[in-house]
């Protein structure tokens, strides 16, 4: 019952409050990660005790690690939507480079712009593309919904990254032209990868 109440809460914050849940997902993130640590730290403390108490508290400790890693994994799925979900409404508006029906599409103009920024010609790499398509096949992912999500969410975070990564060219292309909305670009350049990945994965029909 408490679960279903959870999940009506959150799927109408989600649709009227969407950076207010963001927020609060973030905070919750936060705090678990905090307590994880703390009781980390608490584990370490008392280790001078007897071997039994030991025993008896790194099994408690064993089973909150559990319950904790299991929240977070939760919250980081609600995360990882409210991503795709703020990116896609914020840029879908521009009828210039996505289509209006579904599932969303890149309109000819939206190709002519997945290509300007340097995106199309990642794909001509074979190491480049591998390494996204491998990034997707370590999700598991088993719907066509779910690839979009996830080629939204890859995007954000190669975009957030330092180090080299496929990403890179486009980086480089928006930091050369700040008349470009970032936003719009990664959710172009997302379907892009959702288009080439679900003809690489022909296996994901739903």
């Amino acid at each position: 019952m408490l679960e279903i109440i959870i999940s009506k809460s959150f799927d109408f914050l989600l649709n009227q409050f969407p950076l207010l849940l963001l927020l609060a997902v973030v905070a919750v993130i936060t705090w678990l990660l905090s307590d994880f640590f703390q009781k980390c730290k608490k584990c370490r403390l008392i280790n001078k005790k007897n071997s039994r108490e030991i025993s008896l508290i790194h099994s408690e400790h064993t089973k909150e690690e559990v319950s904790i890693r299991k929240n977070l994994g939760q919250m980081n799925e609600k995360l990882n939507t409210l991503i795709a979900l703020l990116s896609e409404k914020e840029v879908i508006k521009n009828k210039e480079l996505f289509t209006t029906n579904s599932p969303v599409n890149l309109s000819a103009g939206g190709k002519n712009f997945v290509e300007e920024l340097g995106w199309k010609a990642v794909f001509e790499s074979d190491d480049e593309k591998k390494k996204l398509f491998d990034a997707l096949d370590k999700l598991d992912l088993k719907l066509k919904y779910d690839v979009e999500k996830y080629s939204v969410v890859l995007l954000h975070e190669l975009n957030g990254k330092r180090e080299s990564t496929p990403f890179d060219p486009v980086k480089k292309h928006l930091y050369e032209h700040s008349e470009i909305d970032e936003s719009e670009a990664i959710f172009a350049c997302a379907l892009y990868l959702r288009d080439c990945y679900l003809k690489y994965r022909k296996d994901i029909i739903d």
